[in-house]
């Protein structure tokens, strides 16, 4: 369903996000959020994403109770499996799980929300690993391990959700690797926790690609989640894609999970020609002075007069456009594709930069909303990137 060899973005929907998605066409896949089913905007959302998507998945959001968050959120507390569905709940602890009986009676339930939702792939449950010598590594791996086994009537794929400084020791990343490389599911979803990469350093990014280099070694295809621009270059390393959303939901921060994901509002558009998010009356002032900052959007109707939904609109065409050209180009250029991007995105910002420094306004195109371009740049081999300090940010 997946194949490295022609990579996807992946949309990760919200519910206010329905109206846009509707003006988007159709897609090879679509990930949603299992906790949307309770809500009517949600079910509505969940509908249309199952009549434009080849292949829908429904993210069970299981790591959620590990944390006291979902308490507060009633989506996340009615789901079937939470420990919260009948009382006030508790906090998942590993000991609980250390049970085969109990982990199987977790996917039964799992899946079964999956197949009500209509799921093509369904998505094993799935714990936060913030160290690799604590239980929940190995429970997580046996988890993934039992509903593979489990399963002979859809294809199971695996998530793999870690914290970024769970992966940045060499011996580290190796043993997260062995817990979930010994077993094979139809996929991997990786999610890494407390990773933005508009602040991530080069070794950070490096511990990321480490990360879905090895899964995809397994032989399995992987899916980065919850990535920017960063997905494009999990994709040239050998990634089946990037999941995102239009707008938002291009990081994972640990406090989704402690507060629990609730609907985001990003007044932001995103410029294909600078390949980065700007709030609305900035990306404005930057087209104003840098035409190319399009990219290939030539409309001429004022940013700041666009509403929510062609602006979330033309983010999804834009992601889904990148991701496009690079497939089309051969595995073995990707990396020399990506670079000659990312440099033309950064002499874009640059020229920018100057110009609308000189404009009025208290926004300004600062070096550090672009400098993680560089850090990609770098990853795909390219200059290494700027020390951000001596940069002037």
């Amino acid at each position: 369903m997946f194949d490295s060899s022609h990579p996807l973005y992946v949309p990760i929907l919200l519910p206010g996000d329905r109206d846009a998605f509707s003006d988007t066409g159709n897609w090879d896949a679509v990930l949603l959020s299992a906790s949307y089913a309770v809500g009517s905007q949600g079910r509505s959302l969940c509908a249309l994403a199952r009549a434009r998507s080849r292949l829908l998945l429904v993210d069970p959001k299981t790591a959620c109770y590990q944390f006291e968050g979902y308490m507060s959120m009633e989506d996340l507390r009615s789901l079937s499996y939470s420990p919260g569905a009948g009382t006030l709940g508790a906090l998942w602890q590993p000991r609980e799980f250390e049970r085969q009986e109990r982990r199987a009676r977790l996917i039964a339930e799992v899946f079964g929300t999956q197949r009500a939702l209509q799921a093509d792939m369904l998505l094993a449950p799935y714990f936060l690993v913030s160290q690799v010598d604590h239980p929940w590594l190995q429970i997580a791996s046996c988890t993934i391990r039992e509903a593979v086994a489990r399963e002979t009537d859809r294809p199971v794929a695996g998530v793999v959700c870690v914290e970024i400084d769970t992966i940045l020791q060499p011996g580290d990343l190796d043993s997260v690797l062995d817990a979930f490389t010994a077993t094979t599911p139809a996929a991997w979803l990786v999610v890494v926790v407390n990773h933005d990469e508009r602040e991530a350093s080069p070794q950070e990014m490096e511990a990321v690609v480490g990360l879905i280099r090895g899964l995809g070694g397994s032989g399995a295809p992987v899916i980065h989640a919850f990535a920017g621009r960063g997905g494009l270059v999990a994709a040239a390393a050998g990634a089946a894609g990037y999941a995102a959303g239009a707008l938002e939901l291009e990081a994972h921060p640990r406090r989704y999970l402690h507060e629990g994901l609730v609907n985001l509002h990003a007044n932001g558009y995103y410029l294909q020609g600078c390949m980065t998010r700007l709030p609305v009356r900035l990306a404005d002032a930057v087209v104003s002075v840098q035409p190319d900052a399009w990219g290939s959007d030539e409309s001429t109707v004022p940013i700041t007069r666009l509403v929510s939904r062609r602006r979330i609109a033309r983010a999804l065409r834009s992601k889904r456009a990148e991701m496009e050209m690079l497939a089309a180009v051969a595995p073995e250029s990707r990396q020399e594709h990506l670079r000659a991007r990312f440099e033309a995105a950064l002499d874009t910002c640059r020229h920018a930069q100057r110009r609308v420094a000189d404009a009025a306004g208290p926004e300004q195109l600062t070096t550090g909303i672009f400098h993680y371009l560089e850090v990609l740049r770098e990853m795909v081999g390219g200059d290494a990137a700027s020390i951000p300090h001596s940069a002037g940010f």
